[in-house]
Parts: C-alpha cells; structure tokens; sequence
C-alpha cells in the first residue's frame, strides 16, 4: 500500500450462528421426603433414592447410553418449626432430600471424517424414565436442559466463528466500496468488547431451551427444542 494512500479505518461487528438439533439432555430430579419423625424422613427418603437409582442404573451405559452420565449427593437432614394462622408455632417439621442429576445421551451416527457425524435423540427412553420415576413417592422431576455433545459443541463453534469472521469482512467491504475505497485490509479481530468499544452483542455461546411436556396421565411426551450456538466477533479493517 502507497504510504501516500489515504485510508479509511473500518470498524464492524460480525454474527454468526447455527442451529443443532440436541445431542444430550440432562434431567435434574430431587427427592423430598417431610414428616414430623426424623428418623422417618430420612429412612423414606433413603427409600426412594434406592429405588430412583435402581432405575437409573439399569439405563446406565457411559459408551451406548441411553444414560451416560449420572450424579447424585447424599440425602440431607434439616428441619423447621412452622407458624399456623394465629402465628402458633407448630411442632418440627423433618425433611430428608437429596439431589439427582441424568444425561441422557443420543448414540454416536456413522463415521465422518469432516465433522462428528449427526446423532439422533430419541426422546422414547427419557420420557419412559421419567414417567417411571414420577411414580417414585417422593421423587420431583426439576428441569430439562438439552444440548450437544462436546465434539458436536467444539466443532459447530469453531465454524460458527468463522461465519462471524466472514460477516465482518463482507460488512466491511460494503462499507468501504460505499466510500469509494477498492481494497481493505484487517488490522484486528476481537471478541466483542476487546477493541476497545462497547459490546452490542453478547459473546458466542450456546442457547438452551426448555422442554414441552403433556400435561394428564399420559405419558410424559417431550418436544426439543433445537440448539442454536452464536459467535460474535469485532473487527477492524484499513480500507483505501
């Protein structure tokens, strides 16, 4: 580039994203067992963890699934004196819980050698577990929160951060080509607020929705939702 070129500084955001169908769900479920004996909270919460785990364990495979993947804490003492309508304080009340959480996973899809190939969930076996343990006196199903697996994670972010790139630069160029400018060239690329001006878009990441689920005595029948992965990038170009 001539030194005596006048140039033009370019500063622009790039977006890019993609949409994933969700590899992996993980269901979060509590047991909570209250009575007015101690002894009897924790012995009936015991119980039902033994019965909860029996269900899980059975499903549990870390190579082909469905669960591949299980945490859970150890069942909890406390317990609270509540206050009737006249403010009376009544006698203790005993709750023994204790905290689960399953990864339900989609077995892995034929070989690709370009990207991890595509695996399909199958919501049958996640919505038979969670109607059976529903059953499980005690037993609160928490949330469901869907996603992809960490080579799925790791490879559509790397792509999706590319497509920012690319955004950036075609937006660039339009704005160059608008103020007369033939050729453009990056000086910086940065995530969102590392150039220096204030971030308009949050940095890449992943958005996890919520389940639908059939209300009744049906079985519980769940919708995922697809998972979308977002990447942001600023830059700036010398355009002349």
């Amino acid at each position: 580039m001539d030194t005596d070129t006048h140039t033009v500084t370019v500063t622009v955001t790039g977006h890019g994203e993609a949409t994933r169908a969700p590899e992996q769900c993980t269901v979060s479920l509590v047991v909570r067992i209250e009575s007015g004996d101690g002894d009897r909270a924790v012995a009936a919460a015991s119980a039902a963890v033994r019965a909860l785990t029996d269900e899980v364990t059975a499903r549990h495979d870390a190579s082909t699934g469905p669960i591949t993947r299980w945490a859970l804490d150890q069942v909890r003492h406390t317990r609270h004196r509540p206050h009737n309508r006249d403010g009376n304080q009544l006698p203790y009340v005993h709750r023994a819980e204790a905290a689960l959480e399953v990864t339900f996973e989609a077995p892995p899809g034929g070989s690709d050698d370009t990207a991890p190939a595509e695996r399909i969930f199958d919501t049958g076996p996640l919505s038979d577990f969670v109607d059976t343990v529903a059953g499980i006196d005690g037993v609160e199903v928490g949330r469901f929160e869907w996603s992809l697996t960490a080579a799925t994670l790791d490879d559509v972010t790397g792509r999706v951060r590319a497509r920012a790139v690319e955004d950036a630069h075609a937006k660039a160029r339009t704005y160059a080509e608008t103020l007369g400018c033939r050729n453009i060239r990056a000086t910086a690329v940065a995530d969102p607020g590392l150039l220096g001006a204030e971030a308009s878009t949050p940095p890449s990441g992943v958005a996890l929705r919520a389940y639908a689920a059939s209300a009744g005595g049906e079985p519980i029948a769940l919708r995922p939702e697809d998972v979308t992965v977002t990447a942001d990038v600023h830059a700036r170009f010398e355009a002349w």
